[in-house]
């Protein structure tokens, strides 16, 4: 895999987790989130705990693709400065 397929993996990854991360979010205030706990219909409790399993996972991996784009924008940008192995080191512990 070359670089510029990288860079685009980096870019699409992010951007589909947080888009499905979005959907179920939408799907979850459908569902109830928001209301007052005697005004949540108890017909989708089992439901609303379904979906937000799901969103809590996708969130995760969300901000973890997210927080390694930005981090490899930054590498490019820290070139040659004393910022480059803090870089280095806090991508190789997020991986």
């Amino acid at each position: 895999m070359n670089l510029l397929e990288r860079s685009w993996l980096l870019i699409v990854t992010p951007q589909a987790l947080s888009s499905t991360t979005l959907g179920l979010f939408l799907k979850v205030i459908d569902l109830g989130l928001g209301l007052h706990a005697e005004a949540f219909p108890p017909e989708n409790v089992l439901l609303f705990f379904k979906v937000m399993y799901f969103y809590s996972i996708f969130i995760i991996a969300a901000y973890s693709f997210i927080k390694l784009s930005i981090g490899f924008f930054l590498l490019r940008l820290a070139d040659r400065t004393k910022w480059r192995p803090f870089l280095i080191a806090m991508l190789s512990k997020s991986e």
